[in-house]
């Protein structure tokens, strides 16, 4: 992900020493130097391992105090809260680094609801106590806060120990991204159960309600029960509505899970597209948006592009949810107009899409028409692609295209993927990294660097993916048995797969194959999860 560093606040452990910060006080004692070493030692060791070396020969050496105060906060932030803890004890220079604010914008809040949400009595229906070591970080820290994730696990509930804590933190932070993954996704199976507590609900409600500055809202779940949603001040979105300060708020993203994890819920329980349009004209500042593809219709976009707003929205992204025979679940027809509308007021503006379930392409292209923006693609492990799926992309977005990304099973598209590239002039990010094995030609990968060469931002390839052996011509595309010259049947795709050179031999022509791409792409290939990738975005 492109977003900074968080540090993990474990709110329910019970194993380990808490870490008392009123106790933090440099003294000269022998037993804080002891407890000191152990963090100095982390800290100097990382230093070390970065040593400059002059003329060649003599090393620059320099203890870790002699660096400027936001080295050493940078160098803190690759260790863990226990290593900071034990280094801050060391002296005067790395104690203020520990409460450097810098070092305290990215927390997240890690807390245990209830395993289930029905029967007579709760599974694991002991008392969530917070630890004395999170009590005293959140006393002493969280006016620094400005990037907080709060994740509840399991159902909401059990809060009680937490309130005065939480209210706290929403009163004296000054949050400028706030996300909520608050238990799973909603599901019918979870509505057979009790909904969360008032009381419960109140505590992380006072997060939206005492919010003032915020910019960012990432909602990724939230229990969307009738009981509650009907209700003014137990309804998330109401909540926010009634804040006037979230009107400046720039991206709101709804439901977007971590696309990281390949898989979301297949049919949660979603805000009906009303509720979402309602939102959508409240906030009048709004310049990124995410959210379900059931969330969206023309009247949102149209709302989106209504000249009284105070700001052009510049990205929609949408992530796909589909069930087939469900209408709560199908995907909606948009206007090429309603799109075109957007396009007009801001050239900028772009879409990205990500799909997760199968679905055909025809109700994809209902949502995706002409006139929409197509800057980004991507089909996740367990989504479908085939030919005129790609083709219908081609065809319709060779003007916007720029990331084309690819998870799913993928086999025989060369020729498809080519055309691709050689039609989609701004395409400058290719990702295929198929759950398939032997799925893109090697000689089809060399072509696709050398239609961008050093234009190319991102190409990668699993190495699983590549096939190091032709198809013979005279074998038609979707033929499953074959004969051979000698009149012997067999198995088209079994023959190949066993043809494929393994072992040293296969690394061997990985290698070969990397040592010709950097020369066509300009850039040495990074090796990482076995996979051949070339970032210009990338630092490592």
């Amino acid at each position: 992900m492109d977003e900074e560093k968080e540090s993990v606040v474990r709110c329910n452990a019970v194993n380990g020493d808490d870490v008392n910060l009123d106790d933090v006080k440099y003294e000269e004692s022998s037993s804080l130097k002891e407890i000191g070493k152990e963090g100095e030692k982390d800290l100097q060791n990382h230093y070390e391992s970065q040593e400059a070396i002059l003329d060649g020969e003599e090393n620059l050496k320099l203890l870790i105090t002699d660096l400027p105060m936001e080295v050493i906060v940078h160098i803190y932030d690759f260790l863990p809260l226990s290593s900071r803890y034990n280094a801050s004890m060391a002296c005067h220079i790395l104690y203020e680094a520990f409460n450097h604010p810098k070092l305290w914008h990215a927390q997240r809040l890690m807390i245990n609801g209830d395993v289930i949400n029905y029967g007579s009595t709760y599974f694991g229906n002991c008392t969530r106590t917070v630890p004395n070591k999170t009590k005293h970080l959140i006393a002493k820290f969280g006016k620094y806060f400005q990037l907080l994730t709060i994740q509840v696990y399991g159902h909401l509930g059990k809060l009680q120990e937490w309130s005065s804590v939480l209210l706290e933190l929403s009163q004296q932070c000054r949050l400028e991204k706030l996300t909520l993954v608050v238990g799973k996704m909603t599901t019918e199976s979870d509505l057979l159960g009790r909904p969360p507590k008032k009381k419960d609900m109140d505590i992380l409600l006072s997060f939206i309600q005492n919010a003032f500055r915020i910019k960012h809202l990432d909602i990724k779940s939230w229990p969307l029960f009738p009981e509650t949603m009907f209700l003014d001040d137990q309804n998330i979105f109401k909540a926010l509505m009634k804040n006037t300060k979230l009107k400046e708020l720039e991206q709101l993203d709804l439901f977007w899970p971590y696309t990281n994890l390949m898989w979301s819920e297949r049919q949660p329980i979603l805000p009906d597209s009303n509720m979402v349009l309602e939102l959508i004209k409240y906030l009048g500042n709004l310049k990124k948006l995410g959210l379900r593809s059931t969330m969206l219709s023309d009247a949102l976009l149209e709302a989106l592009a209504f000249s009284g707003r105070s700001s052009r929205i510049s990205l929609i992204r949408i992530f796909v949810t589909y069930a087939k025979g469900k209408p709560e679940y199908q995907i909606p027809n948009i206007k090429s107009l309603s799109w075109k509308r957007l396009t007009d007021i801001n050239p900028d503006f772009h879409v990205e899409c990500h799909v997760m379930p199968r679905l055909p392409s025809i109700e994809l292209g209902n949502m995706l028409t002409l006139d929409c923006p197509l800057s980004k693609i991507m089909f996740l492990q367990w989504s479908r692609i085939d030919d005129q799926l790609i083709e219908s992309i081609v065809n319709k977005f060779n003007q916007t295209l720029k990331t084309f990304e690819v998870y799913c099973d993928f086999k025989d598209y060369d020729d498809t993927l080519i055309k691709m590239v050689a039609e989609c002039k701004f395409l400058e990010n290719l990702v295929i990294r198929s759950c398939s094995t032997h799925c893109v030609n090697v000689e089809t990968i060399k072509k696709l660097a050398f239609w961008r060469g050093t234009r190319w931002v991102t190409f990668q390839f699993d190495e699983k993916n590549i096939s190091f052996v032709d198809k013979p011509h005279s074998i038609e595309e979707d033929t499953v048995v074959a004969q051979n010259e000698n009149g012997e049947y067999f198995l088209v795709g079994m023959h190949q797969f066993h043809a494929e050179p393994e072992g040293k031999e296969r690394s061997m022509k990985c290698q070969e194959l990397k040592d010709s791409l950097a020369v066509i792409l300009g850039q040495k290939f990074i090796s990482r999860n076995k996979a051949i990738i070339i970032d210009r975005n990338s630092t490592v």
